[in-house]
């Protein structure tokens, strides 16, 4: 699927990065970036991550017309072998880990991967879920009282 190690993940978080990868062949892509792992935790519902935006009153619908206003669809690409990581969807894989073993989590959790793309700036994700009003300061505070 990807060239990303998810042995630290629960199975809702492995889950997440699944549908990531679902997500970017529905899109035609041949890369794994912060988007498609937004998408991946819009439908791993329910989730840590989904009760979260919920309780922040933000909905999938409004998450996914953000993200198509960014995303433009690729025409007829051929995929070949395994997708690719993108450097800000490693970063958010990365910072998703550092929070989860900060906050002492037995694993990494759909909340961190929530985190990992607000740590993500100027990535499509992180620019659709903070135009939607999200804040990781208020995302960090639930997610460490969940821990």
């Amino acid at each position: 699927m990807t060239n990303l190690s998810y042995s630290h993940f629960d199975d809702r978080a492995v889950r997440t990065m699944q549908l990531a990868n679902y997500c970017a062949g529905k899109l035609n892509h041949d890369y794994i970036d912060t988007e498609h792992i937004l998408l991946g935790l819009c439908l791993n519902s329910p989730s840590e991550a989904t009760a979260i935006l919920a309780q922040l009153e933000i909905t999938a619908g409004q998450i996914v017309a953000e993200l198509k206003r960014r995303v433009l669809r690729h025409g007829n690409m051929v995929m070949q072998g395994r997708r690719t990581v993108q450097p800000n969807a490693k970063r958010v894989t990365e910072h998703a880990i550092r929070v989860a073993s900060g906050l002492d989590a037995s694993a990494v959790h759909t909340g961190h991967l929530l985190l990992g793309i607000l740590h993500a700036h100027g990535s499509i994700a992180f620019d659709a879920l903070t135009l939607l009003g999200l804040r990781y300061d208020v995302v960090f505070t639930r997610v460490a009282k969940k821990q």
